[in-house]
């Protein structure tokens, strides 16, 4: 019993030093903006601003695998400007979407799988549905996006990429 009681002490403290270790490089990890001699704070933060906005040309280092499988391969996508026409081909990336506030950029969504998240139900609701379940590649492209956002191996085969008559 005094060695279980020794072993259970030994093993909070440790995990309590731990806990405080980690809180403490947390806190002391972050960085404040050095202020610019002779600018005031709000062209401070219109700095700060306008370094997070995307320019375009934009190249995005993306993945890639073939429709037989095997290995996956890099591949860059380069976006000449913002997608205006997005189909979201699962429920969790259009819920994704909307919490991003793209709703009004959303053509499309797919494989309606579970109850959707109160927070977006709204938003949710004012997106064409292009099939409650998995979508094939013809009803995609008939959406005309820009961009399709979701499982890119629904579209790697003939099971998933034909409309149900023609598998």
């Amino acid at each position: 019993m005094k060695f279980k009681f020794r072993t259970i002490w030994f093993a909070s403290l440790s995990l309590l030093l731990l806990l405080l270790a980690v809180c403490s490089n947390a806190s002391s990890s972050t960085t404040a903006t050095p202020a610019v001699e002779g600018s005031n704070s709000s062209e401070t933060a219109t700095q700060v601003e306008n370094t997070s906005k995307t320019s375009y040309p934009l190249t995005i280092e993306n993945f890639t695998i073939s429709g037989e499988g095997g290995e996956w391969k890099p591949k860059s996508q380069t976006f000449e400007k913002a997608p205006e026409h997005v189909v979201a081909n699962t429920q969790s990336a259009a819920e994704m979407l909307i919490k991003l506030g793209l709703t009004d950029k959303m053509v499309g969504v797919a494989a309606l799988y579970g109850t959707v998240t109160p927070d977006v139900a709204d938003d949710f609701a004012k997106i064409p549905v292009l099939s409650k379940d998995y979508v094939g590649k013809e009803l995609v492209v008939g959406a005309s996006p820009d961009l399709v956002l979701g499982r890119g191996d629904l579209f790697a085969d003939a099971d998933w990429g034909v409309v149900p008559w023609m598998a």
